[in-house]
């Protein structure tokens, strides 16, 4: 939870554009709550969205947000044409995205490889079409 009051107060001050993309750690201990414990190095915030907002401000969100509605369109896109396995991976990367709520941010590269999957599959589709 030290971690999570930190996010948030990272984010009151720099509620634009944050404080930088993997540099939450720099701030951690200039922010961090009276009760909570000197940590050297944290790495992350342990939940996604809290981290966005401290790193990346609103504009990030924006962009995160967007990405999680991309993937939703695709699934309902997919599910309309019928293409299980291209509906199946949007609705993994949705679900993914929907549940890092918990998690950090390096978890990422997994659905980085969902992503490149989606537009593969998309593309076969259209030779096949």
């Amino acid at each position: 939870m030290w971690l999570w009051e930190a996010a948030w107060k990272v984010f009151a001050a720099h509620p634009a554009l944050g404080v930088g993309p993997a540099n939450f750690c720099f701030f951690y201990n200039s922010y961090k709550p009276a009760s909570g414990r000197y940590v050297f190095f944290p790495a992350v915030v342990n939940n996604q969205y809290l981290e966005i907002l401290a790193e990346t401000g609103i504009a990030g969100m924006i962009v995160f947000l967007g990405f999680v509605f991309s993937f939703l369109k695709l699934a309902g896109y997919s599910i309309k044409r019928r293409n299980i396995e291209a509906s199946s991976i949007a609705f993994s990367l949705a679900a993914a995205a929907i549940q890092l709520n918990t998690f950090s941010g390096l978890t990422w590269n997994y659905l980085w490889v969902m992503l490149g999957l989606l537009a593969a599959s998309f593309k076969l589709q259209k030779y096949e079409d």
